[in-house]
């Protein structure tokens, strides 16, 4: 609503209240989006389903010589991932500013900042990374697709989301899928990066990060695997198509033909 506001305000008020007042559920994807709904006072049912992933197949690695191509500087370095929309609520100029204190002490490993430019926020950072002299250790790809993006993940050591805000972050469950550990901040709905003990999810502050990613980077290469692997192992069962479309299903059911609503559904 902060963005063209007046235009979201008119659309709300003239039929938007209503259509959304005549729902017979809401499904939301995290417990943020629930507390959102029921501040606009609506009372219906809510289906709480998560976004899902397709499990990628990791016993053949994709090619690592498209990106080493381009970004020759990745090579032989250890990856510190950030994919995302590149924009002010990801947190990437913290992420600059914390990755300028510890690059020092972990100059094998090389920021990789990959996703498209949002509003030419690219250029901002980009010239922080100037200021900061972290030209040798950040590189910006650009939006990754297709072979790319899978290359990108499936070498990944580590993957870091700072971000402000995020309704569910579906990179987070992507990095998982590529048995990657991840950083990221209680802005993000993932308290299950601790509770499957598969990555850090801290308070949205620099220092906090500082130390997830300062700890992360040094664990042995095994230990982040092992915690890669519970990652995949959480995906698997809970963010797959297969588990969404049947939670989803038996909600469909539920709204046609009543009984017990299903466990997803929140009164």
């Amino acid at each position: 609503m902060k963005r063209s506001y007046w235009k979201k305000s008119l659309a709300w008020f003239l039929y938007e209240y209503q259509n959304l007042k005549q729902a017979s559920l809401f499904h939301a994807t995290s417990v943020s989006e629930i507390e959102s709904i029921r501040r606009l006072g609506f009372r219906q049912p809510i289906a709480l389903i998560n976004h899902a992933v397709s499990l990628p197949f990791l016993e053949t690695p994709p090619s690592l010589s498209g990106l080493i191509g381009l970004f020759p500087q990745l090579y032989k370095k250890r990856w510190l991932l950030c994919l995302a929309r590149l924009h002010p609520v990801k947190g990437l100029d913290n992420l600059l500013l914390i990755w300028q204190k510890l690059v020092a002490d972990f100059p094998e490993w090389h920021l990789v900042i990959a996703g498209p430019d949002s509003g030419g926020y690219q250029a901002q950072l980009e010239r922080l990374v100037s200021e900061l002299h972290l030209h040798e250790s950040v590189t910006f790809t650009g939006m990754v697709s297709g072979a790319l993006k899978a290359a990108a993940f499936y070498y990944a050591d580590l993957f870091v989301l700072p971000t402000h805000s995020e309704n569910f972050g579906i990179a987070i469950a992507e990095a998982l899928s590529y048995e990657v550990p991840v950083v990221t901040t209680q802005a993000a709905p993932w308290a299950e990066l601790e509770s499957h003990q598969c990555g850090w999810w801290v308070p949205d502050d620099r220092e906090a990060i500082a130390t997830a990613l300062t700890t992360a980077m040094q664990l042995s290469p095994s230990e982040r695997k092992a915690m890669g692997q519970r990652g995949r192992e959480l995906v698997a069962s809970r963010y797959t198509w297969d588990a969404i479309g049947q939670e989803m299903a038996e909600v469909y059911r539920w709204l046609v033909w009543g009984g017990e609503p299903p466990a997803c559904v929140l009164m």
